[in-house]
């Protein structure tokens, strides 16, 4: 007598569930601020933790991570590329917004995934008018399109890692520096290795 067996092609896990994440990553960062006619652009570049948290909706063949996050970043600063003002220094200090992965797996265990959603970062702008007298101005900035791409890859059902690149473009109303400056654009490009866990 011989016996059939069934073998399951698919092996990652169909249920939803809450996730909890977190990871680090390597971010570049670029402000325009403008004067009158005159756009004026600071670059820099940091590391930056990532903590993130939200549901995961699993079909059989993809899947849907909503989540909220924030990233700090160990060095925000950004500095003039051409013109050099002494005493004057932009910060970007965190990124953080509502975004969700849209998945599909590729195979049992590995996916791609598209991400979609909405990010602001909080800067900080530093006038040092003389030693004893300093300027600050700090405040998030209107949240802007966050959009990207990813590998993931399932270890289990509830630990998954992922690899991803993501980019944000977000603006606030200038409250320093001139009167006539409209608005600071900020650009955080950022590239990260976080993990999950499903609940």
């Amino acid at each position: 007598r011989s016996a059939k067996v069934h073998t399951n092609a698919s092996t990652h896990s169909s249920e939803s569930g809450w996730l909890i994440g977190g990871g680090l990553g390597s971010y570049s960062m670029e402000t325009k601020i403008t004067i009158l006619s005159n756009t004026f652009t600071s670059t820099g570049s940091s590391t930056g933790l990532n903590l993130k948290g939200g549901y995961s909706f699993q079909f059989p063949k993809n899947y849907i991570n909503i989540y909220v996050f924030l990233t700090t970043l160990s060095d925000g600063e950004v500095k003039y590329n051409d013109i050099n003002i002494p005493g004057h220094k932009i910060e970007v200090e965190n990124h953080s917004g509502l975004a969700g992965d849209f998945g599909f797996y590729v195979s049992p265990k590995a996916s791609l995934y598209f991400t979609l959603g909405l990010a602001k970062v909080y800067v900080d702008y530093y006038n040092y008018r003389s030693s004893s007298d300093s300027l600050r101005h700090a405040g998030p900035s209107e949240p802007g399109l966050l959009y990207g791409v990813g590998f993931g890859y399932k270890v289990t059902d509830h630990v998954n890692v992922n690899l991803g690149y993501t980019t944000n473009t977000s603006k606030r109303k200038a409250e320093f520096l001139l009167r006539q400056l409209p608005e600071v654009e900020t650009t955080i490009d950022g590239i990260k290795l976080s993990t999950s866990y499903k609940f």
